[in-house]
């Protein structure tokens, strides 16, 4: 073999390389950063949201719009474990039906992985149950046409996802966007439904924070 064929060989593998390892790190889980390092630690999320539009969830039957959004006892962790003991939601409302009332929603415990999407590395949150499929009961109160009890659970791949916009780049807040095209896989009351709104949130610490 030539010398200028081994060299042009040598500098095929290493092109090859260096795409199969570039593949790899794309499909790999992402991971948290917290203050320019891997997270080492379970840090909390700050309580409060600031929410930018309102939660609605909507079916073929009805739509409830809620403009509080609360996260109880959540955490992220190293190894992508992210947990949070419920999402509360209240003022809600159906907005055609003002005599309806419906108290705060409190989801089930929940888990919220990273993913990450092979379309540029974008990466994403899927909100699951941590056991079954049930995400939350809602119940409409009052003389109102759809009065009574709805669950909205997930579905048999996704469950309530939002695109993380920017969260490759440290800071102290991060917008959760729930758009309609995010992946969401959701059904209320075994119909298929469409969940939409934007919030941010922070660490309770107030540190900067990022994943990649």
């Amino acid at each position: 073999m030539s010398r200028t064929r081994f060299i042009l060989l040598g500098l095929m593998s290493a092109v090859a390389l260096s795409a199969v390892m570039a593949t790899s790190a794309l499909a790999a889980a992402p991971e948290w950063w917290v203050e320019g390092s891997v997270i080492k630690v379970a840090e909390k999320i700050a309580p409060k949201g600031n929410l930018l539009t309102p939660i609605i969830i909507k079916s073929s039957k009805v739509t409830i719009e809620c403009t509080e959004d609360t996260v109880k006892n959540g955490f992220i962790g190293p190894g992508n474990k992210n947990s949070m003991e419920s999402l509360v939601m209240g003022g809600c409302k159906i907005p055609t039906l003002p005599s309806c009332v419906i108290p705060t929603v409190e989801s089930n415990p929940l888990v919220f992985p990273l993913i990450r999407l092979e379309e540029k590395g974008k990466i994403k949150l899927n909100f699951t149950p941590e056991t079954g499929k049930l995400l939350a009961k809602i119940t409409v109160k009052g003389e109102c046409a759809a009065k009574g009890s709805y669950e909205l659970t997930v579905g048999e791949k996704a469950g309530m996802q939002c695109e993380y916009p920017g969260v490759e780049t440290e800071k102290k807040e991060h917008e959760l966007n729930f758009s309609e095209g995010a992946g969401s896989e959701l059904l209320l009351n075994g119909e298929k439904a469409i969940l939409t709104g934007i919030v941010h949130f922070g660490l309770a610490s107030g540190k900067l924070w990022s994943a990649k």
